[in-house]
């Protein structure tokens, strides 16, 4: 009855405000777990660098995990990029080939009503999991346009999110390198003053004497 549009909707409307990914879990979300009537669907945000899933908890609060999402689903999204996967069709495709039941059982399992990829210059940078819940219908071409174009919206925060953690992984990988190397110089500093401090002591304690002499030397006697 209009429900998923409506949720559709607000959520590209609460993107707006959003900027982290439990701002954006938080605004897309709520909506569409309030859009399929059901106050235990699950929907599902996933992320894919760093690898993180977003869901909310029954006050509509973010919870972030490192939750994956199933090779089934991964392997179906590679298969047809860019394409929403709506679990009816998939049901009535695995009637006739069993292929098609491990990725249904993967559907059925998060409860999806359809599976949003969302991608930003041809890289699939996240998922979002619309959920069925109580809702017994397919998926209506109206409805997928809207979902279209909220996976639109969506990946570019996404994008955008994920390009900023990978600037920051770089920028913590360069510091810890900056560490070992600024470690192993202070080692080869110690080693250096190690040995100049046995040098010193080579030269001027008992073994002076025969670092001073010749290499082959004779006795009065044997003159």
């Amino acid at each position: 009855h209009g429900r998923l549009l409506d949720g559709l909707a607000l959520a590209q409307k609460n993107l707006a405000s959003s900027a982290t990914l439990e701002e954006v879990a938080r605004a897309v979300l709520g909506p569409l777990r309030d859009a399929c009537s059901d106050p235990a669907a699950e929907p599902l945000l996933f992320v894919f660098t760093p690898e993180r899933a977003a869901r909310i908890d029954a006050a509509g609060e973010p919870h972030l995990s490192n939750r994956t999402l199933s090779p089934r689903i991964m392997a179906q999204l590679a298969a047809q990029p860019g394409r929403i996967v709506a679990t009816a069709p998939v049901f009535a495709d695995a009637v006739r080939r069993p292929d098609m039941r491990p990725l249904l059982e993967s559907l059925n399992a998060l409860g999806a009503l359809c599976i949003v990829p969302l991608v930003s210059s041809g890289e699939l940078e996240g998922v979002l999991v619309v959920p069925a819940g109580a809702r017994q219908t397919a998926v209506t071409l109206e409805e997928l346009l809207a979902l279209e174009s909220l996976g639109r919206a969506l990946s570019s925060i996404v994008a955008s999110l994920s390009a900023k953690a990978r600037a920051e992984a770089r920028a913590s990988q360069a510091v810890e390198s900056a560490s070992r190397a600024k470690e192993e110089l202070d080692i080869a500093k110690d080693e250096l003053i190690r040995l100049r401090a046995d040098a010193r002591v080579l030269t001027r304690g008992p073994a002076a004497d025969r670092l001073a002499s010749p290499p082959i030397a004779y006795s009065p006697a044997m003159r």
